[in-house]
């Protein structure tokens, strides 16, 4: 039997009995769709290669243990990339550092700047705040400069949680990118 012209169906048959290669094949009918949809959420060629191999293996196993024959297997696939990815971007969900005033001031006391260095870098900080796009600089005044927590700020703007720490986030970034352009090489944020 050549397995190659083998159908979705015949293939996973074959590989619930125990033939590997079947899997194989299947696996290299949609690589480039599952390859494609890992790229849309992660861009480091080295991470989407990690994360293919991961789900090859949990592809096979949710084929073994799960798969059963009610429809299309693309669409099932695709199901089980989707779930597999969302799982994935929850566990490296990011992390936002709290910030406020007298930690943006201690950093700079451990780069010893003199008074009006400090003082200019500060200055320059609050510019690149101002530079941000609304939103973001609302967020960031509400985060750094009123000390208001997550859950706080989405209360008030009626928002997920979840969405403002990715704004920050988002927020933060560019804040370091405004500092290192800036001439601030630690940039501080």
């Amino acid at each position: 039997m050549n397995l190659l012209v083998s159908s979705d169906e015949e293939l996973i048959s074959l590989f619930q009995s125990g033939n590997n290669e079947a899997f194989a094949i299947l696996l290299h009918r949609y690589a480039d769709q599952i390859k494609h949809s890992i790229r849309q959420i992660i861009s480091s060629i080295e991470e989407a290669e990690d994360v293919f191999q991961d789900l090859s293996i949990h592809f096979s196993i949710k084929l073994k243990t799960a798969y059963k024959e009610n429809g299309k297997f693309g669409g099932w696939l695709h199901c089980v990339v989707d779930n597999y990815l969302c799982s994935y971007c929850r566990k490296m969900k990011p992390k936002i550092t709290d910030l406020d005033l007298e930690t943006v001031k201690d950093w700079q006391n451990e780069y010893e700047l003199s008074s009006q260095d400090r003082e200019h870098k500060y200055a320059e900080l609050r510019k690149s705040v101002k530079e941000l796009p609304e939103e973001l600089r609302i967020l960031v005044e509400m985060k750094i400069w009123k000390r208001m927590t997550l859950e706080a700020i989405a209360v008030k703007l009626n928002s997920n949680k979840s969405t403002i720490a990715k704004r920050l986030q988002s927020a933060y970034h560019q804040l370091e990118k405004s500092m290192l352009a800036k001439g601030y090489d630690d940039a501080f944020i």
